[in-house]
């Protein structure tokens, strides 16, 4: 098991920073371990996870959603086990503290876990880089019509 928290302030208000990370179809624009994530409902997707061993598909949900404030996720099947908390806190009407807890267990136990890291596909050791990806992301680029 590898787990990770991180978080990075982006200068956008909370309500966008929120709705971006929401959006399940925005994830592998920030998280590229995520190689493509389809919206199959409410609060349901399946996504298509780089892994060591190649493309795994997984399918997650969203727990705990509190709007403009927080939620979870966690894999429902699949051969990741992967969940994670992200908060949002409003610093100002134009910028927000974006907070993230993870935790991700590889296919293959430890013997996965260790490749992942080796190979740099460990996605807890990327989270800082991943919300930095996000910031650029949120801030402008294509975010700006997600």
């Amino acid at each position: 098991m590898s787990n990770a928290s991180h978080s990075i302030d982006v200068n956008v208000s909370l309500d966008r920073a929120f709705a971006v990370w929401r959006d399940f179809e925005n994830w592998p624009k920030f998280i590229p371990f995520l190689a493509e994530v389809t919206d199959t409902g409410e609060r349901t997707a399946i996504a298509k996870v780089a892994t060591p061993l190649g493309k795994v598909e997984c399918h997650f949900e969203l727990t705990n959603v509190h709007a403009g404030e927080s939620f979870q996720w966690h894999t429902l099947t699949g051969d990741v086990d992967f969940l994670g908390k992200v908060t949002f806190a409003e610093l100002s009407p134009t910028s927000t503290r974006v907070a993230v807890e993870m935790e991700y267990h590889a296919p293959l136990g430890r013997i996965g876990e260790a490749l992942a890291k080796v190979l740099h596909e460990d996605p807890c050791s990327e989270l800082p880089k991943e919300l930095a990806t996000f910031k650029e992301f949120v801030e402008g680029g294509s975010a700006a019509t997600a």
